[in-house]
């Protein structure tokens, strides 16, 4: 049995080896995570400097200032 193979299987030992197929599902599914928790820190920072402007930008720390 090749180690691509596409079904699980067994080892000496009793320890399960996942296929080639629920492997590559699971990357799928951390990279799905992972994006989507890049995306929630990408809008948390664009959030974050709507409020509290730049600290090099002056006219957006004096309109912070006025409001």
């Amino acid at each position: 049995m090749s180690a691509l193979s596409s079904s699980p299987r067994k080892t000496e030992q009793g320890e399960c080896i996942c296929g080639f197929d629920e492997l590559i599902g699971l990357l799928d599914t951390c990279s799905s995570f992972l994006k989507q928790i890049n995306e929630e820190k990408e809008k948390a920072l664009l959030y974050e400097h709507r409020r509290y402007p730049y600290t090099g930008d002056p006219e957006a720390i004096e309109e912070f200032i006025r409001n």
